[in-house]
């Protein structure tokens, strides 16, 4: 399955048992994630 280089710190927060939505912020710079911030809403 191909993949952004980003999934990686995202994809736990899909597939976890946390009821609760997140809500995300991930800038990319040259194509590779600088930043990683979110918030469980």
């Amino acid at each position: 399955l191909p993949m952004w280089e980003g999934d990686r710190y995202f994809l736990p927060l899909v597939f976890n048992d946390d009821p609760r939505q997140f809500h995300g912020f991930m800038p990319y710079k040259g194509g590779k994630p600088i930043d990683w911030t979110y918030s469980l809403i």
